[in-house]
């Protein structure tokens, strides 16, 4: 949890065009966590995972990951933007 709490905070504060950053635990099965990520364009997403917070993140979780299963979507309202705001 720590990881993704970590990497979330940080994306969401650093990086244009990361948009969203939600990691939830399944309630009847904690050790089951969801991350829904949005992104304002491709490059956006590819920036991310080379950065170095999430590499430390994807080192450190490794072992607990039995499965993964990465799903790009088509929003279905285009017209919601969100814009990420970067605090300082």
């Amino acid at each position: 949890m720590k990881y993704a709490v970590e990497v979330g905070t940080v994306s969401l504060e650093t990086e244009p065009g990361v948009l969203t950053m939600n990691a939830v635990a399944d309630k009847e099965n904690p050790c089951d966590i969801t991350i829904l990520e949005t992104y304002a364009i491709r490059e956006a997403y590819e920036s991310h995972i080379a950065s170095e917070h999430f590499q430390k993140y994807k080192q450190g979780t490794l072992h607990m990951v039995d499965s993964l299963r990465l799903d790009d979507v088509t929003p279905l309202n285009p017209n919601n933007i969100l814009t990420n705001i970067i605090r300082k």
